[in-house]
């Protein structure tokens, strides 16, 4: 029923692989009129603000039902929305979540249509505004998680809900956490600051939402210090970065802010830099980026010419294969003599004896891994520098925000 994508927990902005888009307009809005934009606006209609009272069951067993979801467990959680219903057949995040589990089961199976006539009903939240509204975007949250929704979807259909309940005038702290949760998840993370200190000042959330929107602050100002774009503040809690992907995040906070042309490589006529392997120009581009996702961002790294993301001596990229700590080392290197312009960068470590216990003085990557440790982005454990490991985005971003600082505006200083 779901296609588990390469989501990481509650600590990363990768999108599940999800469903492919509503098909036009008018799917849009029907999935946003599920969730309740008439529903909530009936939330208070003709001054009713206390609407009627939906019946214990079909909260209990939605509930339920989300605790399955989040628990990996959607066979399960789709049955508890079937209870939800028979409780109470118009209370909206039960509504959603079978809706989603049916139309995520067409996805899958082919058929083509929503079985039983399915989106046909109305998604009103007769009872508790600010508590559906919440569990609607818990139930969107957690088929995000697990790969039901792809980011784009989530995003629009998370914007419909909150949306709706400011209209129908529906607040409170939980309601706007579960909102920055949503922008949280989407890498929305300066508009997620906001409304988890507007949820921090609202009062009323439970110790452990309390614990994490600290920790939720903590990570994204430790984000906003890195990062500069919204590429980097989404990809900031990958844990393990693919070549590609390394591409397109050096690609969207180096050569997007200029780094390349402040800092371009210096000429090298009679110096070589150890185990360099560029690209010729006249070259071809390595066959297995073709049709890549990040296609064109690999193309423009590969013209920069940089090690650590450059082809191999076979002609590929291994686009999605690891980006390892000595490919960073590399990409360091290079870069750190661009901003210097001292090609001798490259050898000014190589008589460093007993730096490195795993990493021998005649390798390739020995100075760079020197120079990056040195500069305080690698800890060494019993002298190993764990050339194979893999990097995760938020050590990729604190290197090329020390890279952007070195370089300033177009000024040179040595790393």
């Amino acid at each position: 029923m779901f296609r588990y994508g390469p989501w990481l927990g509650g600590a990363g902005f990768a999108g599940g692989a999800g469903l492919t888009g509503l098909t036009g307009l008018a799917g849009l809005i029907r999935l946003i009129g599920l969730i309740g934009l008439a529903g909530l606006s009936g939330c208070v209609a003709a001054g009713q603000r206390t609407p009627a009272v939906v019946p214990d069951g079909a909260m209990t067993q939605s509930s339920r039902a989300l605790d399955l979801l989040e628990a990996g467990r959607p066979v399960e959680a789709c049955e508890a929305f079937d209870a939800a219903l028979l409780a109470g057949t118009a209370y909206a995040p039960a509504v959603l979540g079978r809706e989603l589990c049916l139309e995520d089961s067409v996805q899958d199976t082919g058929t083509g249509a929503l079985p039983g006539g399915a989106g046909g009903r109305s998604g009103g939240i007769p009872a508790g505004c600010s508590a559906a509204a919440e569990q609607c975007l818990r139930v969107q949250t957690a088929f995000f998680l697990y790969g039901g929704l792809d980011r784009q979807r989530y995003a629009a259909l998370s914007d419909g809900v909150f949306d709706a309940a400011l209209q129908s005038g529906v607040s409170g702290a939980g309601l706007l956490f579960m909102r920055a949760e949503t922008l949280w998840h989407t890498g929305r993370l300066t508009q997620a600051r906001k409304l988890y200190v507007q949820a921090q000042v609202a009062r009323g959330l439970d110790r452990s939402r309390m614990k994490l929107l600290h920790r939720r602050l903590a990570d994204i100002d430790r984000v906003l210090r890195v990062a500069v774009t919204d590429t980097g503040r989404r990809m900031a809690f990958v844990p393990e970065l693919t070549r590609a992907r390394m591409a397109g995040l050096l690609e969207a906070e180096l050569a997007a802010q200029g780094f390349f042309e402040a800092c371009p490589a210096p000429l090298m006529p009679e110096f070589a830099v150890p185990g360099m392997h560029l690209v010729p120009a006249e070259e071809e581009l390595p066959a297995d980026i073709a049709g890549h996702e990040d296609e064109q961002a690999i193309m423009a790294v590969l013209e920069k010419r940089l090690r650590g993301l450059q082809m191999s001596a076979a002609g590929r990229f291994d686009p999605d294969s690891v980006f390892r700590r000595s490919d960073l080392a590399l990409l360091y290197e290079d870069c750190a003599i661009r901003v210097s312009g001292d090609p001798s960068l490259a050898v000014r470590f190589m008589q460093s004896a007993g730096v490195l216990s795993d990493v021998r003085r005649d390798d390739a990557v020995f100075n760079a891994a020197v120079l990056l440790v040195q500069n305080g982005f690698v800890q060494l454990r019993d002298g190993r520098f764990g050339a194979e490991q893999p990097v995760s985005a938020m050590e990729a971003l604190q290197v090329l925000a020390a890279l952007r600082g070195m370089a300033g505006c177009g000024g040179a200083k040595q790393p």
